[in-house]
């Protein structure tokens, strides 16, 4: 066993000659709709994206002790977990909006759903590898923009989550994950949180009325383009955010070619 969410148990296990992470649901919610709906979507967002950064589906379905799904192991450790030196650090945001990219339709992935939300951007979700690559875990949230197959759910993991979110205004969206990234990869770049509430309550209640502090960021030593890109995608107005990641890829990308 590695642990448990709040729908999942997740353990190591054998498949064949080789290890993979298997994943079911709690027994407590074995009989429940939305338990198994975890499930499908998992299993759904991980047959979706094949060759992308994120866990291949190797088994999914039903045995005597309920609905289960098997996937191979992410690449590295998680990013909660990982301490990254600073020179990697671009280069590991670089890879981070790539694969969010790919996921969201804007490059490669041509097979993807149209519309799809990864719905939790968060860093338990990010595993780094060694050689700075990243890939995507847990699409138990996901779904898309239209609603087919799944309506993506949930609010996230504070305190990686769109104002509008905390306020309940809107559902999960690609606006919103884009959002999330710009704090991930903010976080990650300057080491520093963006908000200084602590607790889910007073993260909630501070960035539901204020969104976080894009002054760290422009008050940073960044290159200006980075720090400017960020803040636009970290504007409290969701309608002045960028509508695509292509731009932050771009600043990205030029910081590492003249770095």
């Amino acid at each position: 066993m590695l642990g448990q969410g709040s729908c999942f148990e997740v353990a190591l296990v054998a498949c064949g000659e080789t290890r993979a992470v298997a994943k079911r649901v709690r027994p407590a919610l074995a009989n429940d709709a939305v338990g198994r709906t975890t499930i499908e979507r998992e299993a759904w967002a991980l047959s979706s994206f094949a060759g992308a950064a994120i866990p291949l589906l190797v088994d999914y379905g039903e045995d005597a002790a309920g609905t289960f799904v098997i996937e191979t192991i992410a690449k590295g450790a998680p990013l909660s977990e990982t301490r990254i030196e600073a020179a990697l650090r671009p280069r590991v945001a670089r890879a981070l909006v790539g694969v969010a990219r790919t996921l969201h339709g804007e490059a490669g992935a041509e097979d993807a759903p149209e519309g799809f939300v990864i719905a939790d951007v968060a860093p338990s979700n990010v595993f780094v590898a060694e050689d700075g690559g990243v890939s995507l875990i847990d699409f138990s949230a996901s779904g898309t923009e239209n609603g087919a197959p799944f309506s993506p759910i949930g609010r996230g993991t504070l305190p990686f989550v769109a104002p509008e979110l905390c306020r309940a205004e809107t559902a999960p969206s690609r606006a919103t994950d884009r959002y999330a990234l710009a704090v991930l990869v903010a976080q990650l770049l300057l080491d520093d949180p963006l908000t200084r509430a602590r607790g889910d309550a007073a993260q909630l209640l501070g960035i539901g009325e204020h969104g976080h502090d894009a002054s760290i960021v422009l008050d940073s030593s960044l290159p200006a383009a980075v720090r400017e890109t960020l803040a636009a995608f970290l504007s409290f107005d969701p309608t002045k955010r960028p509508t695509t990641l292509a731009l932050l890829a771009k600043v990205l990308d030029d910081w590492a070619l003249t770095s």
